[in-house]
């Protein structure tokens, strides 16, 4: 997917996308006018806070 130059500030490249879901058993990702939109479901293990 290629992002708009005026949006490549918030966007994540495809690197950064995967160590993103890197930690979920589903991943959707959906095209939202140019933007991608991920919906992860099933962490493979809990989260913790910092």
């Amino acid at each position: 997917m290629r992002t708009a130059q005026e949006r490549r500030n918030i966007a994540l490249d495809e690197k950064e996308l995967a160590a993103l879901t890197d930690g979920f058993e589903h991943v959707e990702r959906f095209d939202a006018e140019g933007l991608a939109v991920l919906a992860l479901q099933e962490p493979v293990a809990s989260f913790n806070k910092r």
